[in-house]
């Protein structure tokens, strides 16, 4: 499912790519605004859902905070870069419509590599991780453990 969702993210994209080549479709009709932002409504949200559960997936359990937490950071901190962009191909370009290759490619590329993403695969990985994280605490708290003494040394 998410990978529907992000397919339909990718159609918003590609639609308004046909908008450089003609002046009959391609976000130049009111129409097309009014579906397309429904359209990506649905999508939008339902992708954010999937995608947040789709990591939870992906990741050892019981580390899920740090994993999200640098979702956080990277997606609020990198929100800037589309806009500016964006906003730069249309200056050179002159052209409304030229930045919609750019964001297709932004949305197409992560579709992309989802299909190479193999949970199983992950679910093993996050078992070893987690197996030699406990055997390092171990090793730490065998380390720091003072020195047993006998009954003799009181």
């Amino acid at each position: 499912m998410l990978q529907a969702t992000n397919f339909g993210c990718l159609l918003v994209a590609l639609w308004g790519m046909i908008g450089i080549w003609t002046t009959k479709v391609g976000y130049h009709n009111l129409w097309e605004f009014w579906f397309f932002n429904a359209q990506f409504g649905f999508t939008m949200g339902a992708q954010f859902s999937y995608g947040q559960a789709f990591m939870a997936e992906l990741v050892p359990r019981g580390r899920e905070y740090m994993f999200f937490s640098l979702l956080g950071i990277v997606s609020k901190g990198s929100a800037w870069i589309g806009p500016i962009v964006s906003s730069a191909i249309v200056d050179r370009n002159g052209n409304q419509w030229t930045a919609f290759p750019f964001v297709a490619a932004l949305i197409f590329v992560p579709w992309v590599g989802i299909f190479f993403i193999s949970e199983t695969k992950s679910r093993k990985e996050c078992a070893e991780y987690l197996a030699r994280e406990a055997d390092d605490l171990r090793k730490v708290s065998a380390e720091l453990e003072p020195e047993s003494k006998g009954p003799e040394s009181l």
